[in-house]
């Protein structure tokens, strides 16, 4: 949230240089802002990079062995199914959820065992295709922790504001159940008194129910993408 002039910019230029690299490998002038249509661009460029591999293979200009198709199969289904749970937008924390689990690392591990182990055997063509697919991957596992930096600070913005709301509604709360008692008598009908006090009980505990919540929901989305980059934790 806070930073020097170098530090905010080195952060943007960082931002738009990514925005440039995803346009470029997609063919576009230029990538849209919102995370989804965003994400969803570098999820149908990744798509596309791997159904030009495959036609190639199918056309008898490449023939490389099962390791290599299975892969490939398995990282273009990867960015379809990413895509396909894409809609315009949506909100950050939704499209976080996307990509949740180590599945991005597991290809960009797999794509990099591509190119170190079938290097010598692979044409410019696919050695260039299979460089935009690393990009793209490694686009992916940028995008995941910004995503959740943008979706922490804006529930811990929201969280704020809710405890804020409903810790002063506990508050006048706590003090108009406490005021309805009088000595040796109460100031309401006895046989309301157990009803009234519950639910003052349900009113003072929401902020903490609230906080708890929030809590354990990033600290969910923490867990999930520890990681940022092949390296998966047990």
């Amino acid at each position: 949230m806070f930073g020097t002039v170098k530090s905010l910019t080195d952060r943007l230029d960082g931002a738009r240089e990514l925005h440039e690299d995803v346009a470029t490998l997609a063919g576009q002038p230029s990538s849209p802002n919102d995370p989804s249509a965003f994400l969803s661009l570098i999820a149908q460029t990744l798509s596309e990079r791997v159904a030009t591999l495959r036609a190639m293979n199918e056309s008898g200009d490449w023939d490389p062995p099962s390791e290599v198709t299975n892969a490939l199969r398995d990282i273009g289904e990867y960015g379809e199914n990413i895509d396909s749970h894409l809609d315009d937008n949506i909100q950050v924390d939704s499209v976080l959820t996307i990509l949740l689990g180590p599945e991005y690392a597991v290809n960009l591990n797999a794509i990099q065992h591509l190119q170190n182990g079938y290097a010598e055997s692979f044409s410019e063509a696919v050695q260039a295709e299979l460089q935009a697919i690393d990009e793209l991957l490694e686009s992916i596992a940028i995008v995941r922790q910004f995503y959740k930096t943008i979706a922490l600070q804006q529930d811990f913005a929201e969280l704020s504001r809710m405890i804020v709301y409903t810790g002063l509604i506990a508050f006048v709360t706590t003090i108009a159940v406490t005021l309805i008692y009088r000595e040796n008598t109460v100031s309401i009908p006895p046989s309301t008194v157990p009803i009234v006090v519950s639910l003052g009980i349900g009113v003072v505990t929401v902020p903490l129910t609230l906080f708890v919540s929030y809590i354990l929901r990033a600290a969910t989305v923490a867990r999930k993408t520890v990681s940022v980059g092949p390296f998966i934790p047990p």
